[in-house]
């Protein structure tokens, strides 16, 4: 018997208090061990702290993204200010102790929980209702590299939370409510702009849908990318999409408009900014960094292993090989080493600081040879077939194709290594997935909790110094 929506709701709910609870606990001892401003905490929380104090004009010139962050932590903190001390204390500034580097890592905390029942939802609107969904949700949730900032005072559990966010409301065809998360999102990292185009187009492929008939939907709508089997079948698509998004455009406008608002309003920030990166430009400056795409394909499939069913991957390329398949097989692997060749960049602060571990696997494997970077290529090709394998095969072209894109445009122009900058696209790929066996997410649950204790218990646990800072603690993060 299937399980009513009282026992769905109850297993989310029991499920989430398990994860609060849990998170809770590791969060007092995170900030009983570590009270101070870490790493970027030294930018994030000042600025917080000014507006807690009213200045809202002040701005540190070091920091490049705007302050979705620092306006939600004070709308959050003055609520709870106001609760404690009456109404009488909305004109004053929030009092100091409710503004510690400690409370507004609680901020993060209460996103990471309310993430839980959206990607429960975008389970739910992906895949169908299932009782496993509440399980999907909680081993997401506990993605190691996003579980791990959910502790500290950054921008990534925030940025997160309303990019998801804003995929729900357009899958539940709710536009308006879409758009306005997407601009939130937007104010904790610019480049959210990319993934609210990325949500745009899987909100009109679903208007395209209201308006083809059955034949359209077979031919363009619902075509997987297998299907696609030669260069005329693929530019024959593309021009099909092209007429069909021209013969519904005045519709496409009008039942999209809230998300071009946002775009103008995002247009009008780049103007008004010179750029893209708040405050510090001149080590943020956009690149042609094609390799990143190697590097997440690879980072991808490690962390997906339970899910990915790679398995099952590699026994199905004997039926794939043949002389066309060898042909663009060679022909991948002469663009791949070209592109590393000639678009691979070592940033400054991958190499300069040994604190993050991007550095080691720098260090020890990129660096450990010349010819490492080029030996990868097959692991590249394989874990980049499964991505898009696995992709193909639960969702329609155009999703992975705009996909693909806004991981391009994501990606590419960032010219430094940082495992942060996957966490969206690796959610959004894990959410796009078919859904796993219930082995599968046990598998995963364990292997991302074994990473998370591992990450934090060496973060908490050892420290050391730099010579040139005797007596500053220094720790080991992602």
């Amino acid at each position: 018997m299937a399980p009513s929506l009282s026992d769905r709701s109850s297993a989310l709910l029991v499920a989430t208090a398990v994860v609060l609870a849990a998170s809770s606990s590791l969060f007092r001892v995170w900030n009983s061990v570590l009270s101070s401003n870490y790493m970027d905490e030294i930018f994030h929380v000042p600025q917080a702290q000014s507006y807690c104090r009213g200045r809202f004009l002040e701005y540190d010139p070091k920091l490049t993204t705007p302050p979705g962050l620092y306006a939600i932590s004070f709308v959050v903190l003055k609520a709870v200010s106001v609760f404690k001390s009456g109404v009488s204390s909305v004109a004053h500034p929030i009092e100091d102790s409710l503004c510690s580097t400690s409370t507004l890592r609680s901020v993060n905390l209460v996103f990471s929980v309310v993430l839980i029942p959206v990607l429960k939802g975008l389970l739910d609107s992906i895949h169908g209702r299932h009782r496993i969904n509440t399980a999907g949700a909680i081993a997401i949730a506990l993605f190691p590299v996003a579980f791990f900032f959910n502790f500290m005072y950054y921008t990534d559990t925030g940025s997160t939370l309303f990019v998801l966010l804003s995929l729900l409301y357009a899958l539940r065809k709710k536009t308006i409510a879409s758009a306005a998360a997407s601009l939130i999102a937007c104010t904790f990292r610019q480049t959210n702009i990319v993934w609210m185009m990325f949500i745009l187009a899987q909100v009109v492929r679903s208007l395209l849908a209201e308006k083809a008939d059955a034949t359209t939907r077979a031919q363009v709508l619902d075509v997987r990318i297998h299907e696609l089997k030669t260069v005329g079948s693929a530019v024959l698509f593309l021009r099909r999409l092209f007429a069909l998004a021209t013969a519904n455009l005045g519709y496409i406008l009008l039942r999209t408009w809230p998300y071009l608002v946002v775009l103008k309003l995002f247009v009008a920030f780049l103007v008004w900014n010179g750029g893209i990166a708040l405050g510090d430009k001149d080590h943020h400056i956009m690149s042609i960094h094609v390799p990143q795409l190697y590097y997440f394909c690879g980072f991808t499939l490690f962390f997906s292993l339970a899910t990915s069913r790679v398995l099952q991957r590699i026994q199905t390329i004997p039926r794939f090989i043949n002389i066309w398949s060898l042909f663009w097989i060679g022909v991948g692997v002469v663009v791949m080493a070209w592109t590393i060749q000639k678009f691979t960049i070592e940033h400054p602060f991958l190499l300069a600081d040994n604190r993050h571990l991007t550095f080691y696997v720098w260090k020890n494997i990129y660096r450990l040879h010349p010819q490492v970077r080029y030996l990868l290529i097959p692991a590249y090709l394989f874990s980049g077939g499964v991505v898009l394998g696995n992709l193909a095969q639960r969702q329609s072209t155009i999703c992975v194709l705009a996909f693909s894109v806004a991981v391009a445009i994501t990606l590419i122009p960032s010219p430094l290594l940082e495992f942060r900058y996957f966490i969206i696209p690796f959610i959004l790929y894990r959410l796009h997935i078919e859904r796993p066996s219930r082995p599968a997410l046990i598998a995963e649950v364990l292997m991302a909790g074994l990473i998370n204790l591992a990450t934090i218990a060496l973060f908490l646990g050892y420290t050391f110094e730099w010579p040139s800072e005797p007596g500053v603690k220094q720790r080991f993060m992602w």
